[in-house]
């Protein structure tokens, strides 16, 4: 907080909280963080998911696009803060979840299977393509007046 300047009792009072229960409420997230990492990491011991060179790469490179630096200084930083094995895990991890994402069974309160199709989000080209509309499938144009 003070890194952002904020002062920690501004904080606690523009929150409502005391110093107690903000820290459980950082524990509580610490906690669930920690389960998340490490069933990432069992998942891919589990299934073997492995990171090339090419991919940390490929990381690297889009850290450089990020942050506006060539990709050989990015990765000197990283090699210099010992930094380049986290971005290893962290790939890792992501593939992880990658994985996990695309094998998972999706169900309802219920226990029945859900069509991932119902749970993915329009994208722009899509609303613009259901708006469209078909000669051969939609009813005739309204007409008014005026077109007569």
């Amino acid at each position: 907080l003070e890194g952002q300047g904020v002062e920690l009792e501004d904080y606690l009072s523009a929150t409502g909280k005391d110093q107690e229960g903000l820290v459980a409420d950082l524990r509580e997230a610490a906690g669930g963080a920690v389960k998340v990492d490490l069933a990432l990491r069992a998942l891919a011991d589990l299934e073997e998911i492995e990171v090339s060179d090419d991919d940390v790469d490929a990381e690297v490179a889009s850290i450089a696009e990020r942050v506006g630096e060539k990709p050989a200084k990015v990765r000197k930083e990283l090699e210099r803060a010992e930094q380049v094995g986290a971005v290893r895990s962290d790939i890792r991890k992501r593939k992880a979840l990658e994985w996990l994402v695309e094998h998972v069974s999706v169900v309802d309160d219920d226990g029945d299977p859900i069509d991932r199709a119902e749970l993915e989000i329009p994208t722009e080209d899509a609303a613009e393509t259901e708006t469209d509309t078909d000669p051969e499938t939609d009813p005739e144009p309204d007409t008014t007046e005026d077109d007569a």
